[in-house]
């Protein structure tokens, strides 16, 4: 089991501007997963875009707290909010920031 849950970010490798905010507790996996670019999300059609481009996202963990702590920092909406508005003042095209759980 692992004892961290990590909070990333996936920037893009052209202007590296933040495309995602994430959470995980295995940031490698969760890495590899995105950048398999499965589904229909946002996301996931950038990710293929990149691919079929021959480039590779930046995958950032901009910060880590225990697993005991899970959830709290992206599933609070206003936090979440938050972390988004930050990004997006920055003018980050964040890719989740309308999906009800992401």
């Amino acid at each position: 089991m692992k004892s961290k849950n990590y909070v990333y970010l996936i920037r893009c490798p052209k202007d590296k501007a933040v495309i995602y905010v994430g959470q995980t507790c295995n940031p490698k996996s969760r890495f590899s997963f995105h950048k398999c670019g499965i589904g229909k999300t946002p996301i996931a059609k950038y990710m293929k875009e990149l691919r079929d481009c021959g480039l590779i996202p930046i995958f950032e963990i901009i910060q880590e707290f225990p697993m005991s702590v899970r959830g709290l920092i992206l599933t609070n909406k206003s936090e979440r909010e938050n972390i988004f508005k930050y990004y997006n003042d920055k003018s980050a095209r964040i890719l989740n920031r309308y999906m009800k759980n992401g």
